[in-house]
């Protein structure tokens, strides 16, 4: 019986080598948040333009925004498996106004790059196949 000899230089299996990419099982739950990110950014810059409109308008698409920016962060989060302690401060930072479109641009710039890696091709309103 040989003994393996301590000296030796690893060997390693190169046939299926990692091209050092990570690739998300849901990859799906991320093109869907990252449609929704984008359409709570657009909604909260136009929400920003409406500051010396009626109230009772900048309210309700205030609400819309915010209801877009939680369902598309947790989706996006989600799919990129970030902890839910990190996931609850991204969720905590959407009702501060100016903290809220920075967390859905970083969100979105990790979600592109996630989508790109995976194949897919992203676009101004989010990813196609």
């Amino acid at each position: 019986m040989a003994e393996p000899n301590p000296f030796a230089a690893p060997q390693s299996n190169l046939d299926g080598a990692a091209t050092g990419r990570r690739q998300y099982p849901n990859i799906e739950l991320i093109a869907r948040g990252q449609k929704l990110v984008i359409y709570a950014i657009v909604v909260n810059l136009a929400s920003m333009g409406l500051r010396g409109a009626a109230p009772a308008l900048l309210a309700f698409v205030g609400l819309g925004a915010l209801a877009l920016s939680l369902i598309g962060v947790y989706r996006i989060a989600t799919g990129l498996e970030i902890g839910s302690g990190m996931r609850a401060v991204c969720m905590l930072l959407l009702v501060i106004p100016l903290a809220n479109l920075v967390v859905l641009l970083v969100l979105n710039s990790k979600a592109t790059r996630a989508l790109r890696d995976a194949g897919y091709t992203v676009g101004l309103f989010g990813a196609s196949k």
